[in-house]
This record gives structure tokens, sequence and C-alpha cells, in this order.
């Protein structure tokens, strides 16, 4: 039990860093806000924001993979995979606002998933499908 607890200290908490160069560095005591004026993004908003910068994408779409959604994701963890062996880099939130509703960081007039009428319906539709996901 004390392995894992010290394991997970090493590790953020239960968040993977086994190929993050940045692994041997101490973690902070506890975890810090990169925009600490801001309140922290929830996870149907990341998932949100992922889900619209996704569909930009146009990529392979295998015969064995079951839709677009899954394609588009299976490409993202494979560029993720290979950005988290790139080296440290500090990168500044570039918002200066955060949107009310769903606390993304923005910039200029409007919210990436709050702005246009059209785009709400779109994304309270996500919105559902992401709810019904953690159930």
């Amino acid at each position: 039990q004390q392995q894992h607890e010290q394991q997970q200290e090493q590790h953020g908490n239960g968040r993977n860093s086994n190929s993050s160069p940045c692994e041997g560095q101490q973690p902070p005591e506890r975890e810090r806000l990169m925009a600490p004026l801001f309140d922290e993004t929830p996870n149907d908003s990341k998932a949100l924001s992922l889900n619209a910068l996704l569909r930009m994408w146009n990529v392979p779409l295998p015969a064995s993979t079951c839709c677009s959604r899954h394609a588009r994701m299976e490409e993202m963890q494979r560029v993720l995979t290979q950005m988290q062996t790139m080296a440290c880099k500090e990168t500044r939130t570039p918002g200066t606002r955060q949107c009310p509703t769903c606390k993304l960081v923005i910039t200029g007039c409007g919210c990436l998933l709050c702005s246009d009428s059209a785009k709400k319906l779109e994304v309270v539709h996500e919105r559902q499908q992401i709810s019904m996901m953690s159930l």
C-alpha cells in the first residue's frame, strides 16, 4: 500500500507520465491551475472542445474502424503519444477571459462551444452523449 501511494505521488495522483520527458522531476506539492485566476475547465467541456477540434482533421478511415469519430480519436492518440516524447516547454494559457458557461479559457469575442445558437444545439446533443458515458 505504501509503495502504491508513493507511486501515485510520483505520477501526479494517478496521472500517467510514463513517457514524459519530465519523468523523475518532483511534482509540486499540490496541483495548480495553468491560469490560476480562472476556474478549472470541467471534463465535459474538455471533451466537447476536443470533439470540435477533431472534426477539423482529415485523417485516414481504416476499414477496421467503426466510425469517423473513433478514427480521429485513434489519430489523436497517436499524435499525443508522439508529442509526449518532446522536450519540456512552458507555455502560457493564451486566453484573457473565461466562458462563464463551459469554463473554456477564451480570447476574442466568443466561446468555441457556446457562441452561436446552431452550435449550441449540437453541443447540447454531444453534452448529453458525454454525460451518458460517465454514468
